[in-house]
Formats: structure tokens, sequence, C-alpha cells
């Protein structure tokens, strides 16, 4: 059956958008175009794990110092460490790829500590949005979510950590019930830093199921 996707695909690069291409579903053999075949559900597993990744847009501590431009390591290359009480701001929309409505999303934090030391401390997300639609009595505000991820390690300068979001509870995730494709999700993570110089936020995403490789529909799946 991987053999068979792969296949597909591949022959897919080589045909015009108008030409069809045998497809065997469910034991029936059927033509399909190019875009068809792209936006059908994948053959094998129902659903594969991706990243679904957030963009910072703004970061702020009005009360302390604000996250500083730092360099990594000495590699030339600039990231933001946050020191406690940081705050970190994010914006995404779900893409066409991901299952609708499902209830296992799990958030994480990628983060680098600044120094060789010892790092205790928690990132904590709140996370909210809205879903897309062309009726606005149909898109109001999603149910508020609110995470922890703590961490009490002893770190090395400059090594990649992943903490997940998950209250201390390994496996806990967000339910996503109601979320459609083009969902808007807004975020904020904040660092409380009790032992430690500071972290560089690498990255936030949060793991998902995708069940196709788009929508078969401009706003519908």
């Amino acid at each position: 059956m991987p053999d068979k996707k792969i296949s597909q695909l591949t022959a897919v690069t080589s045909l015009a958008g108008t030409e069809t291409l045998p497809v065997v579903q469910a034991g029936a053999t059927m033509s399909a175009t190019p875009s068809q075949i792209l936006a059908s559900q994948m053959q094998g597993d129902d659903s594969v794990w991706d990243d679904l990744d957030f963009a910072m847009t703004f970061r702020s501590n009005p009360a302390e110092d604000p996250p500083v431009w730092t360099q990594i390591s000495n590699t030339g290359v600039y990231a933001w460490a946050f020191h406690t009480g940081d705050k970190a701001y994010f914006q995404r929309q779900i893409l066409h790829a991901f299952k609708t409505g499902q209830t296992s999303w799990r958030p994480h934090v990628h983060w680098m500590p600044t120094t060789t030391a010892t790092y205790t401390g928690t990132w904590t997300l709140t996370l909210t949005g809205h879903v897309t639609s062309a009726t606005p009595s149909e898109a109001p505000l999603l149910t508020t979510v609110t995470r922890t991820g703590a961490f009490d390690l002893s770190a090395t300068a400059w090594q990649g950590h992943l903490t997940p979001l998950n209250d201390g509870t390994p496996g806990k995730v967000i339910d996503g019930t109601g979320w459609t494709i083009s969902t808007i999700l807004f975020a904020k993570l904040e660092l409380t830093l009790s032992v430690g110089a500071s972290c560089v936020l690498s990255g936030f995403d949060m793991h998902g199921q995708i069940d196709t490789l788009g929508s078969r529909e401009e706003y519908e799946k």
C-alpha cells in the first residue's frame, strides 16, 4: 500500500491538470485528475502526525527587561533570549490538511539554555482564536485554553530542549472539537524562571493529525 501511494503521487507530477489516472479505492477502479488525487484521503493509515508551527508576532514584558537579541554561541546567528516574566505572542491558521475537530492537539515549546547551569522554570501557554465562517455569528471566539510545562534539569548551553505543555500530565492534550480548516489561533507564552540565566525561545508548535493533502472544497473538507 505505501508503494502505491508513492507511485500515484509521482505519476501526478507528469500529468496535465485535466488528464486522469486510474485509482483503486475500496476495491473499485475509477479515474481521477491530479487535483482530485492530491485532495483525496491518504491511503493506508487514516491520519499521520505533523507540526502546526506558530509565528511569533510580538514579545514584551512591561514590568521587567524585555527579551534580549542574543547570539547563539559564537555562530553569528541571533535569537530572542527570554528571562523570567517575559512573554511571546503568536498567531497561526490551521492548514487544510489537518483533521477537523480533532481532540488530540499536543502543544510544546522548543528552547535552549544560554548557560551551562541548573534550570528550573515553567512555560505557560494561553491559547484562543476563532473558526472561519462567512457568517460572523458562526465564528465566535474559541474557549480559551491554558497549559503549563515545567522543567528542572542540569543544562548545557545551547543544547535544544522540548518541553510539553501538558500541565505535568503526560499525554494531556488540547481538545479541538469545533475547530475547522482555516481556524485562526492566537497564543501567548510566558516564562517563569526561578533558577537559570535565560532561555532562547526556539519555537512553539502543536503536534496534530492530518488526514488529507488538502481540502476538496475551498472552505470545507
